[in-house]
């Protein structure tokens, strides 16, 4: 299986469980309506870029390592319980993880 492969199944997989995430978390704690629409925003954008376009899963990938990478650091600035921070680090590592995968193999090919 080629990376572009892991990468696509690693973007339906993360997409779908944002979304389950995102429902169990704002049931009892809503957040504030543009943090939850920016997270289905990444949602879409990822299940979309793998139903129908490469360049938009790219572009998904990208958005949502940024997305994460402000997540985590706001949850330790503003000390957030350490449960929070752990899930965070653990998303944002794999959305660097799904971005890498994709990116690289594009990379070498183009040379």
């Amino acid at each position: 299986m080629s990376m572009l492969s892991y990468s696509t199944k690693l973007a339906l997989f993360f997409g779908v469980s944002l979304a389950i995430i995102e429902v169990g978390y704002n049931w009892q704690n809503p957040s504030w309506w543009p943090y939850i629409l920016v997270d289905y925003f990444a949602v879409s954008i990822l299940i979309y870029g793998v139903l129908k376009s490469d360049r938009v899963l790219t572009a998904a990938w990208g958005f949502t390592c940024a997305m994460f990478y402000l997540s985590f650091f706001h949850a330790i600035e503003f000390g957030q319980i350490q449960a929070v921070v752990w899930g965070k680090t653990f998303m944002l590592g794999l959305t660097v993880i799904g971005c890498c995968l994709y990116i690289f193999p594009k990379q070498k090919g183009s040379h």
